[in-house]
């Protein structure tokens, strides 16, 4: 719940609640190693004030208004295979869910949206060695 300030406007807050959840499981075998990863970051509502200047007829003033972001939460996925101890594949999904912010500024998140990435890892002299 929002609390007014006694004094002022509050221009920037941490969200009242917050944290961090990751769930993981790994697969080990000789020559290859698997770990499947879903993480996230979950943010509360919150509220603040944004001070902006305002321009009419060459007169400048500056101008305040009252912000309140929803809660929400950006969920990460990622596979990572191991062959060999050289070689590693990793593929993965940024915001999962596709999260927005309805209003983009310093108190929010700026994600563009869902982004997918791959990455290839070799290690070539490992991997010749351990294919001899």
């Amino acid at each position: 719940m929002y609390a007014a300030p006694t004094e002022g406007i509050q221009l920037s807050t941490a969200s009242p609640l917050s944290g961090n959840i990751r769930f993981e499981y790994n697969i080990k075998r000789k020559d290859y190693n698997a770990t499947l990863s879903l993480a996230s970051s979950v943010y509360g509502a919150k509220s603040y004030d944004v001070e902006e200047e305002v321009t009419v007829k060459n007169i400048t003033q500056k101008a305040f208004y009252k912000v309140n972001t929803d809660a929400y939460s950006i969920w990460n996925f990622t596979i990572s295979q191991q062959f060999y101890n050289s070689v590693r594949i990793t593929l993965g999904i940024d915001n999962l869910l596709n999260y927005k912010a309805g209003i983009i500024n310093f108190n929010t998140s700026v994600t563009p949206g869902r982004r997918w990435f791959a990455t290839i890892n070799i290690d070539i002299t490992t991997l010749m060695n351990n294919i001899k």
